[in-house]
């Protein structure tokens, strides 16, 4: 769609912003690979900032190829801080950054991030999933229980809920619960449920 939007209209920015996340997307849910992936983004990234240099959305992506691709932390930061200085209620760009947090060891800013993101957007299932992911990182299961807990309250039809659930009762040693946990995540779509059933991993 965004290619198409693109033969429309060749120097719409935000389209090669959007193309840019697609390609990171495949990437990260394995339908391509992240050289392939990595540079079809970064050249869609170079297009949508010649021509907006504000579109918090390309700096956004160009964050998460840093962090995850090329394990640049300082080049990572900086573009996450740049998203968010373009776009302050930037969902995505809160959650992105307190992920990156939580790996560098950075706790309590994660978690700051994390809250943010839901302040901004408290219904999101994909926002309170990625707040559970946080304090999984940073190593808090109790509130990764509290937040599957949410979650199936808000749509009991999603798995993230069970996921979370299976994810935190397999940190502190209920694997029971864990497994109960991950069973119904798979029943509701969850394929990396599978893990948890198979090795004891939960994600």
């Amino acid at each position: 769609c965004y290619e198409q939007a693109l033969a429309h209209e060749p120097n719409y920015a935000p389209a090669f912003g959007g193309l840019a996340y697609c390609c990171y997307c495949l990437w990260w849910f394995g339908h391509l690979p992240p050289a392939e992936s990595g540079s079809r983004a970064r050249e869609a990234i170079a297009k949508a900032l010649a021509l907006d240099p504000a579109l918090a959305e390309a700096q956004l992506t160009l964050a998460n190829i840093n962090f995850y691709f090329e394990h640049d932390w300082l080049g990572a930061e900086r573009n996450f801080k740049q998203a968010l200085e373009l776009s302050p209620n930037y969902v995505d760009a809160h959650l992105a950054y307190g992920l990156f947090l939580g790996v560098m060891g950075r706790q309590m800013e994660a978690v700051a991030q994390g809250g943010r993101a839901l302040e901004l957007d408290p219904l999101s299932l994909v926002t309170n999933i990625n707040v559970g992911w946080i304090f999984w990182i940073v190593g808090q299961p109790d509130r990764i229980l509290a937040q599957g807990r949410k979650l199936i309250e808000l749509e009991p039809n999603f798995f993230g809920g069970h996921t979370l659930l299976n994810v935190g009762y397999w940190m502190l040693g209920d694997y029971e619960q864990a497994i109960s946990n991950a069973q119904k995540a798979l029943i509701l779509g969850d394929r990396r449920a599978l893990s948890s059933l198979g090795c004891g991993y939960g994600i």
